[in-house]
């Protein structure tokens, strides 16, 4: 029997290509809205209606980029007066405020189109999102915003205008600080539920990932063993709707990713080069310098385990599936019945655009977040070297 290398069945030319594609869009959007549990944006919980219209809406987007900018503006002078520098503070505040901003601007469009569309068809999952997004507001403006902010107030925003840290007129620039900072921070903790939405996506995707491998798998069991054109073209079919769903899916979250890793590697370097600077901020606070950013150093690194244990989870439900699914006697047999060999099977399951999502344009898989570790366990090996070599010659001499 004659071996198939190819995957896909190719078109003999590009517009069929392109009218393939757009006719499998069109059904994927279809399959979405007639599978709706709730039939618009209006009819959806509070709290995700809520962000989702307040985060479409230019005008008030552009005021909440404003109100997290000032929340961290008064973020920079609580750490100044808590290290003793006010170059450490800005450092600090500003890491802070690249987080923050992070949890805003790159997020996908959940007022209309693809993302809309899968909200709505999950009527569980909406309530399970609206219940983290209320969970969320509350823990913020109640421990954060009173509580924590309170005790910032007093213990190091109030101490910190007594100074002339900013010249004479240290006091007045703190109090308008305070004044457009402190509310600033309620304003950017009521509206920041867009980023618990992004977690629940995973979700759809492992639902959707197991049920095309799923079917893979009845394709290659169930149809005639004898017509080979056949099983190509249900595979082909199958295989279009899936790459649909995840192209839409992995450019929408890319550019949440990229600016995820982008603002941690910035938390790296910024608090490696004050560990490993002594006369960084100042040789008086150089012991509150190490502890200070010794423990955002490790707030940095769970940071990170979160965004590439997100970024992989897409990959980790792949891999679980293709065992799960297509590793067994009766696949084996369906590939010797096909003519396929390991390698041909393997190399169509490699070209899959859903076995991860994408960050940097790139797709993440288990290889390239070990690859990533691995490098970044060297520098920073190499980093507490040199830290610890200065802190000794500094102490000796």
């Amino acid at each position: 029997m004659k071996k198939t290398t190819s995957y896909i069945v190719q078109p003999i030319n590009n517009n069929n290509n392109n009218n393939n594609i757009n006719e499998a869009e069109l059904e994927e959007d279809s399959t979405l809205i007639n599978a709706r549990e709730i039939n618009s944006i209006e009819e959806l919980p509070y709290y995700v209606k809520f962000t989702i219209k307040g985060l479409s809406n230019k005008a008030m987007f552009r005021f909440l980029l404003i109100s997290v900018i000032f929340s961290h503006i008064h973020t920079m002078i609580v750490f100044s007066q808590m290290v003793g520098s006010l170059a450490v503070g800005v450092s600090v505040g500003f890491l802070f405020l690249l987080g923050h901003l992070c949890d805003f601007l790159p997020l996908p469009d959940f007022s209309k189109g693809f993302f809309l569309d899968i909200l709505l068809s999950n009527r569980a999952l909406v309530e399970k999102v609206n219940t983290e997004i209320k969970g969320g507001v509350i823990f913020g403006i109640v421990f954060v915003g009173v509580f924590l902010m309170g005790l910032f107030l007093f213990f190091f925003t109030y101490e910190f205008s007594q100074t002339d840290t900013l010249g004479p007129n240290t006091f007045y620039i703190t109090l308008v600080i305070v004044i457009f900072g402190y509310p600033s921070s309620f304003i950017a903790t009521i509206y920041g539920g867009g980023v618990v939405m992004i977690p629940s996506m995973s979700v759809i995707w492992e639902n959707k990932v197991k049920k095309y491998l799923k079917n893979v798998r009845n394709i290659l069991i169930l149809e005639n063993s004898n017509d080979t054109k056949s099983i190509i073209h249900e595979l082909s079919k199958e295989q279009k709707h899936i790459s649909t769903f995840a192209r839409k899916m992995s450019t929408g979250l890319n550019s949440f990713y990229t600016f995820q890793l982008l603002a941690c590697l910035s938390w790296v370097a910024i608090g490696a080069f004050f560990i490993a600077t002594p006369g960084a901020g100042g040789k008086k606070s150089r012991f509150g310098i190490l502890i200070g950013f010794t423990c955002l150093f490790m707030m940095c690194l769970g940071w990170l385990f979160n965004i590439l244990r997100g970024i992989g989870r897409a990959n980790r439900v792949w891999e679980n599936a293709i065992k799960l699914y297509l590793s067994d006697a009766k696949i084996q047999d369906a590939k010797v019945r096909l003519g396929w060999s390991e390698a041909i099977f393997n190399a169509w399951l490699c070209h899959h655009e859903c076995k991860g999502l994408k960050a940097f344009g790139e797709q993440i898989t288990t290889q390239v977040i070990r690859r990533g570790f691995s490098l970044f366990a060297s520098i920073i090996t190499v980093g507490i070297y040199f830290a610890a070599r200065e802190e000794l010659r500094s102490f000796l001499s």
